[in-house]
């Protein structure tokens, strides 16, 4: 997305961003820079993994960040997506909507109201 490294320095895991669990997704989140937004790629296989990665990453913080989904699993089948207790979820080409989105949280601009998953 245009421009959207003026607003979000990435990646900043010290790992390139291949990480392999869940212990460590947590104490990558705990070393440096708290994220504001953890976006997670939901596809049917992993939809198990990421609901406890969403349980352990709201559990293990007091303020944890936004919690954001999105990808085919959502895209196809997003009333199944609810009970993952994510923040936010996009469907479909979100390209344009996602960065408006990460811009109006990092910026604090209210812009258009965006719901809650719910």
């Amino acid at each position: 997305a245009d421009n959207l490294v003026n607003f979000v320095k990435g990646p900043d895991f010290p790992t390139g961003g291949t990480i392999y669990n869940q212990k460590d997704i947590i104490q990558i989140l705990k070393q440096g820079t708290f994220p504001r937004i953890v976006g997670i790629s939901l596809m049917s296989v992993n939809l198990f993994s990421v609901a406890s990665l969403i349980k352990a990453i709201k559990s293990e913080f007091i303020n944890p960040p936004l919690i954001v989904v999105g990808g085919p699993h959502i895209s196809k089948v997003p009333q199944n997506t609810f009970d993952l207790k994510a923040d936010y979820g996009f469907v479909g080409d979100a390209d344009q909507s996602f960065k408006q989105f990460v811009q109006n949280t990092i910026t604090n601009k209210s812009g258009k109201k965006m719901e809650k998953l719910r």
